[in-house]
């Protein structure tokens, strides 16, 4: 049997690069490709400075775009991250979180990403009132499995009814 694996990295893994300024976006996607690897996973809040208005610009995103061909990168992951208590007194309502994982997923495609990474946490009502749109903008989502979850832990058996 024969597989044509490839790698990619999460640009998680320059975070304290990036925060004491030895790399911007562009380091990290440097560096990523001195790797070999031709994927990239991309935590847009914290890699991108003013989240998440710079995406919205078309001279980001051409930047982007070259940037990745620069370096031969191609985006494999877009991670996602729910705040869904950003308020001090109120948790965000089933459709404001709904709102924020459909912007997210209109972001991922923007950027080329053809899968969402969203956290274990996320509720399961959130992500189903999200798929339609998901299949229209052509992003997959994927859960998490984050410790101390496991596939074998018990949470996942609502989701795999």
């Amino acid at each position: 049997m024969s597989h044509d694996n490839k790698r990619s990295i999460s640009l998680y893994s320059y975070q304290d690069e990036y925060y004491d300024g030895k790399l911007d976006l562009e380091g990290c996607l440097r560096e990523t490709a001195k790797t070999g690897a031709t994927g990239v996973e991309l935590l847009a809040e914290q890699m991108i400075k003013k989240f998440p208005n710079p995406i919205e610009d078309e001279a980001f995103r051409a930047n982007w775009f070259a940037m990745l061909d620069k370096y031969n990168l191609v985006p494999s992951c877009y991670d996602a991250f729910l705040e869904n208590r950003i308020f001090s007194n109120r948790t965000l309502s089933l459709g404001e979180q709904v709102n924020m994982m459909k912007r997210d997923i209109r972001l991922a495609h923007l950027l080329g990403f053809p899968v969402l990474r969203t956290l274990v946490s996320t509720p399961m009502d959130v992500i189903e009132g999200s798929l339609d749109y998901a299949e229209e903008m052509n992003v997959k989502i994927g859960l998490e499995v984050h410790a101390p979850f496991s596939l074998n832990s018990g949470w996942q058996m609502d989701i795999w009814k």
